[in-house]
């Protein structure tokens, strides 16, 4: 029966494991699809900007600024109204990186360098979710995404110097990195404080589980 029970904990603990590892590589291979969008389309975005200014007109500027602040706010209704969350810290977070994305957007002059703002967010949250989810902690988290962000985002201004109709801008590496920040605070705060624990914190439960069924 001994050795049975252990059996048993160690499938169990393999299981665990073998989900672990799966959510790794899916976060991380949404990493690189997603990169490989952003530079995929580095040629198109002035021209799509382009369609899109003919139909909303000089609009798009202010949709644009407008429309990251819409969803922030929208986030934090849905905190206060559907998880009716308690601690303050978390409001105070949220209005942080909203007005965090303000103070950006005053730096910001053209349509398709708010794109930058939306797109390297989404970046960094999405960097900062695949480190986690790896089994890497929060300070791990937050360099793995200043650093890869700043590898990618440095390699798109470089990319864009040589396309047409765009430049190169140190402005908008900088804008990169601040985003991508901003994504990984988001992440952090926000995803796994909202009661999604930590893979890491997963792992270390399934070692302790394994270890009670195992007398």
């Amino acid at each position: 029966d001994l050795v049975r029970s252990r059996g048993l904990g160690d499938v169990y603990k393999r299981q665990i494991l073998h989900t672990l590892h799966s959510d790794t590589r899916t976060s991380w291979l949404i990493v690189v699809l997603y990169t490989g969008l952003i530079f995929a389309t580095l040629a198109d975005v002035v021209l799509i900007m382009d369609v899109i200014e003919r139909i909303v007109g000089d609009a798009l500027n202010t949709i644009l600024a407008i429309l990251p602040l819409f969803l922030l706010a929208l986030f934090l209704v849905y905190l206060i109204v559907v998880k009716r969350e308690r601690q303050p810290w978390r409001y105070l977070l949220m209005i942080f990186i909203i007005l965090s994305v303000a103070l950006i957007q005053r730096f910001i002059y053209y349509p398709d360098e708010k794109v930058h703002l939306v797109e390297y967010g989404m970046l960094g949250w999405m960097i900062y979710q695949a480190v986690r989810t790896s089994g890497g902690g929060v300070a791990a988290g937050y360099v793995w995404t200043m650093v890869l962000v700043l590898i990618i985002g440095t390699a798109d201004e470089l990319v864009q110097a040589y396309l047409p109709m765009r430049v190169f801008d140190i402005r908008d590496i900088v804008i990169n990195i601040h985003s991508g920040i901003l994504g990984a605070v988001a992440c952090s705060g926000l995803s796994y404080q909202l009661g999604d624990e930590s893979p890491a914190d997963t792992d270390a439960q399934a070692n302790d589980i394994t270890q009670d069924k195992n007398p």
